[in-house]
């Protein structure tokens, strides 16, 4: 079977899922096509996966995204949904020509989820699937967060119809609140929609000192991982860290590139204090995963109080499928699974509540506590289960 993968970033979590998306339709013996913008090409050289599908994998290049402006989030929205659902009907339309394609799957739904509940399959008649990560229209009702707009109402009818599409096979949501809303509230197309776990790698928790990142062996060591912007919400960390006697055997590492409005933020003179003592330190840059494998086994606790991150986080599983503590804040999926599975000590920004969860972190019985039901929780997000799971979407040849 032809598959065509339609996807067009190939930065941060994109890049890891396409990989293994594009490993499991490869073993299973189909032949693909993978979509990708052309910023991607250079760094594609770093996955050797991809790089050696000679034969069974042809790679098509998308322009760059249009500049898509305006003052209004809710039109800019829409205009950015509009162009994706256009510009993947031309991807398929033109990998179609060049070899019959027998079913597309999306890695990532969410860049026209909306225009297609609205405009119908970009697909024309061919058969799709494809993982959706940012729907909350549903978090009122599963008390995953409160403060929800009106578009929730919107948004819920336009996912609705996404699941009559007759050419849809499956809809793939790594967020269980979303199944478990369906599972409450409707029966109708509810076998269109299938709970997927969002997954990680494990690591080994030994490491030599030289991958201490430079941190003294007796320093207690809190991770903040991924693509480093405002969302991370590192400051009240790291005043916390800076201000507080208390938190003086405390070091932050900061793992990801970093956007460059946070550069210049970073150059206090605060941080560069914390710099010069070795108790901030940074690898800012595309992480490869010995990178990420030396960050989560030397790091005694993972930072995941995100500011306007409502979805599922990938550095939550993470921490916990490598069996570390998190602190959390109380929005969104990261609040919902710290209030109701304990994964995670909540703190806001106040510096009083980020002392105080580091100072618990310090108590070998709290560590070693949160730290279990963190993996009881999420030990089955593995890429193999994740591989496995994914075969089911495909139809019967």
């Amino acid at each position: 079977m032809h598959i065509l993968i339609a996807a067009f970033d190939w930065g941060g979590h994109h890049a890891t899922y396409i990989e293994n998306i594009a490993k499991a339709f490869v073993e299973e013996g189909h032949t693909l096509t993978i979509s990708l913008s052309n910023s991607a090409s250079d760094d594609l050289r770093s996955s050797k996966y991809l790089s050696s599908l000679h034969g069974k994998a042809n790679f098509f290049w998308i322009s760059e995204l249009e500049k898509i402006s305006g003052k209004n989030y809710l039109l800019r929205n829409i205009s950015r949904e509009l162009f994706f659902w256009k510009l993947f009907r031309k991807v398929y339309w033109r990998a179609n020509q060049l070899q019959e394609v027998d079913f597309v799957f999306m890695p990532y739904m969410d860049y026209c989820l909306n225009a297609i509940g609205l405009l119908g399959s970009p697909f024309m008649e061919c058969r799709w699937s494809g993982i959706t990560m940012r729907p909350t229209f549903h978090y009122r009702e599963m008390r995953v967060e409160e403060s929800q707009g009106y578009m929730r109402i919107l948004k819920r009818i336009l996912f609705y119809r996404v699941l009559e599409k007759k050419t849809l096979k499956s809809v793939l949501t790594i967020d269980i609140t979303l199944k478990q809303y369906f599972e409450k509230n409707t029966k109708v197309n509810q076998n269109k929609l299938l709970y997927i776990k969002d997954p990680a790698h494990t690591f080994s928790n030994t490491v030599s000192k030289d991958e201490r990142f430079g941190f003294s062996e007796n320093t207690n060591i809190i991770l903040v991982y991924g693509l480093i912007d405002k969302r991370k919400n590192i400051f009240p960390l790291l005043d916390a860290i800076y201000h507080s006697d208390a938190l003086k055997n405390w070091g932050v590492l900061v793992v990801g590139k970093q956007a460059d409005q946070l550069k210049m933020q970073l150059a206090h003179a605060n941080y560069q204090n914390l710099r010069m003592v070795k108790r901030l330190i940074e690898v800012d840059q595309r992480v490869s995963i010995n990178i990420e494998r030396m960050a989560f086994s030397v790091c005694d606790a993972v930072w995941v109080a995100y500011t306007g991150h409502l979805q599922m986080s990938g550095v939550l599983v993470l921490a916990g499928m490598n069996k570390k503590p998190s602190i959390a804040s109380n929005h969104g999926l990261i609040g919902w699974y710290a209030r109701t599975k304990g994964v995670a000590i909540i703190a806001d920004d106040s510096q009083d509540q980020i002392v105080s969860a580091l100072q618990m972190l310090c108590n070998r019985k709290i560590k070693d506590k949160i730290s279990e039901l963190a993996y009881a929780e999420f030990k089955e997000h593995t890429w193999e289960n994740f591989g496995a799971n994914l075969i089911k979407c495909l139809p019967s040849q």
